[in-house]
């Protein structure tokens, strides 16, 4: 059931960018840019360095310092380890793992290099854009542990902006390497329950590098 909604979810968001171009082909018009790649989450705070795989579409065209795009990222569930105080205020040290996050994220990026004609070697860039969980929280913990500060969110809600710099390095007018690094700045709010005591939850604030691969559409066909 959980792959046929996340199935269909893809499908509701591939629907909606393909009627936002009715005249032209996603897949065809020139400036159109597809992604995937890998991305290192620095979560820290007992979760340690997830890694993280990334799909993106969006524009950039010709001429212009500034594109759009929006990715959907995938983190596997990962193991985490988080001390908190007891009943009796006592300390103790909680394990478990996590589901399996997706993030969904719309950014815009600015050129610092313009490229006029001839496609550049290097084209650094900054960006700065918006995410939302889609799915996430966690799978599995020491559960004989109850009333612990702070309580181990197992479901929330989770918003959050950032910004970072990267680079484009083109091979070609059509593919590139895509290096870039960040901060995302997360908020979070629990949705399983009402707790006087503050919430431990799996995607949270922090600093990320990714690599990946960029394909452009250089011409309409």
């Amino acid at each position: 059931m959980k792959k046929f909604s996340f199935t269909l979810l893809l499908f509701t968001l591939y629907a909606g960018t393909f009627a936002q171009y009715k005249k032209a082909s996603f897949f065809e018009k020139a400036g159109r840019t597809y992604a995937l790649g890998s991305r290192l989450n620095a979560l820290g705070d007992g979760k340690g360095g997830p890694i993280g795989f990334y799909i993106s579409f969006g524009r950039d065209q010709d001429g212009k310092r500034l594109f759009t795009n929006w990715d959907l990222q995938y983190i596997p569930g990962f193991k985490f380890s988080k001390n908190v105080l007891d009943e009796d205020k006592a300390v103790r040290t909680i394990r478990g793992k996590s589901r399996a996050q997706f993030i969904y994220g719309y950014n815009w990026g600015y050129h610092l290099i313009k490229g006029e004609g001839e496609t550049p070697r290097i084209q650094p860039y900054l960006t700065a854009g918006f995410n939302f969980v889609i799915s996430g929280g966690v799978k599995e913990w020491d559960d004989y542990y109850t009333n612990t500060d702070p309580y181990i969110s197992e479901r929330s809600f989770g918003v959050g902006i950032g910004g970072g710099a990267g680079a484009v390095f083109n091979l070609s007018s059509w593919f590139g390497l895509n290096l870039a690094a960040g901060y995302n700045l997360q908020g979070n709010i629990a949705t399983d329950g009402d707790y006087a005591q503050k919430a431990y939850h799996m995607y949270t604030s922090h600093p990320y590098v990714s690599a990946g691969v960029r394909f452009r559409i250089s011409s309409d066909d």
